[in-house]
């Protein structure tokens, strides 16, 4: 094919190559056009997200906006960071049915429940240290220490770091893609929000948030369907000293170092009140000694330490030794965690240096030489 040449001489291009260049140039506005249309109907979902923020991670709820607040793990940081409040109730299950509104009677305070089911001590203490060592505005505190944790290893947690939202408790912004640009959250959550708006619905409020009372049955029959009992262990062990120096370590870190660093804070701290039916498991499986050890541990650790206010309800006897009060052997209903608030507020069943030997020497004589067949008679 022969060259093209311009009326000067010089070489022109080949047939066809102006086409070419107009195509090219068409394929390129058009993709620059995708790309800002992509890149803004993604930032459009992301700032949606953002505004409704469905998990308080940014701001607390929307004025004219209404809530289903009912993931923990996702809006209990958004909650202490975001919301109102002086007070706050958490811990495990053990604490999901109580009522903020109890609190707020009794205490006059502002009052917020996080609770964190089957949360670890370390769980639930980097979530209070997260705003605790941020504000001042946290009057009290009202803590579960569940007595099946008092072993457990300080740095336990429930879920491994893969199934746990880290970057929503972290200070990191460009990982907030996980929570913004997320399909599930956006379908779900945000979405859900506007249509939970939309059908009329009322933000959740801090009664019967993570309240499962409702749901369940009490009594007797619904204990022991849900127990299988020990075979009987001939021997009582011990606490062995590494276990003392877990529980030491575990409190330590835990519960003790936040209570220091943060004296104007009052911390009402609890051991669950379980049934005579979980005594039952500690004396058949040959554990009630090491459990009466462990809690003397415990007590003689956080005794003495001026803001921390601790109770445990072990020696209300009539209490665990009426299964109308638990779901099954560790679990009681709210008007269980109601009482307890009125204890803790009169300053009832409170322990301190002074009295715990007397204590642990009453819980000892019981559950030692309570019948415990008798609660399986007519089963």
């Amino acid at each position: 094919m022969a060259d093209e040449r311009t009326e000067d001489g010089r070489m022109g291009r080949p047939a066809g190559a102006a086409g070419k260049e107009q195509g090219t140039g068409r394929e390129k506005r058009w993709f620059a056009c995708t790309f800002l249309a992509m890149a803004a109907a993604l930032c459009g979902l992301a700032g949606l997200t953002a505004w409704v923020d469905p998990f308080f991670h940014y701001h607390k709820p929307q004025a004219g906006l209404a809530y289903p607040i009912h993931n923990q793990r996702y809006m209990n940081d958004g909650i202490l960071r975001h919301f109102d409040y002086e007070a706050v109730i958490t811990g495990t299950s053990m604490t999901e049915n109580f009522k903020a509104s109890d609190f707020e009677r009794l205490w006059g305070v502002k009052t917020v429940k996080t609770p964190f089911s089957g949360g670890s001590y370390k769980e639930i203490n980097d979530s209070l240290a997260r705003i605790l060592r941020k504000e001042k505005r946290v009057k009290y505190v009202v803590r579960c220490l569940d007595y099946s944790m008092l072993l457990s290893d300080k740095d336990s947690m429930r879920y491994e770091h893969d199934f746990y939202p880290w970057y929503l408790y972290d200070d990191i912004p460009w990982n907030d893609v996980k929570y913004v640009l997320n399909k599930s959250v956006l379908f779900d959550n945000t979405l859900g929000v506007l249509k939970y708006t939309k059908d009329g619905g009322t933000t959740t409020d801090f009664d019967t948030y993570s309240n499962w009372n409702a749901s369940y049955t009490f009594g007797k029959e619904p204990v022991l369907k849900g127990y299988t009992r020990p075979g009987e262990s001939a021997e009582q062990e011990g606490l062995s000293m590494e276990l003392k120096e877990r529980i030491r370590g575990s409190l330590e870190q835990n519960v003790l170092s936040l209570a220091r660093e943060c004296p104007d804070t009052t911390f009402l701290v609890f051991f669950s009140p379980y049934s005579i039916v979980y005594w039952d498991s500690l004396k058949q499986s040959g554990t009630l000694r090491q459990h009466i050890e462990a809690e003397r541990e415990a007590i003689k650790a956080l005794a003495g330490q001026e803001n921390i206010e601790l109770y445990s309800f072990s020696d209300c006897f009539e209490l665990v030794c009426d299964l109308n009060n638990y779901k099954d052997m560790a679990h009681y209903s709210e008007a269980v965690n109601a009482m307890i608030l009125e204890w803790m507020h009169e300053g009832e069943h409170r322990i301190t240096a002074e009295n715990y030997e007397a204590y642990l020497e009453s819980i000892e004589e019981f559950y030692f030489s309570y019948e415990y067949d008798a609660i399986f008679e007519g089963e």
